[in-house]
């Protein structure tokens, strides 16, 4: 089955809600509404809103490389008069 996404927890009731022979076609609907609704992870990218796409089980490799790759400070700064 294809992830709905985050914005498509509305879709969870439907789900639960429907026969079992009939679960995975209205979840594959739903998860086509909300592609062409919030233009999926690829226009996501295009626009540069996403820098990448990664597999889920490169996450803690890619966090790691994002820490050791930063700068170690950011440099002094004072506090701000509010």
């Amino acid at each position: 089955m294809q992830q709905l996404g985050a914005a498509a927890h509305h879709a969870t009731p439907f789900l639960a809600a429907a026969p079992d022979h009939e679960r995975e076609a209205l979840h594959e609907e739903l998860a086509a509404e909300h592609e062409r609704i919030a233009g999926g992870v690829d226009s996501a990218i295009d626009i540069g809103v996403v820098d990448e796409k990664i597999d889920p089980s490169h996450t803690r490799g890619k966090i790691t490389q994002a820490l050791a790759e930063a700068p170690a400070r950011r440099g002094r700064h004072k506090n701000i008069p509010l």
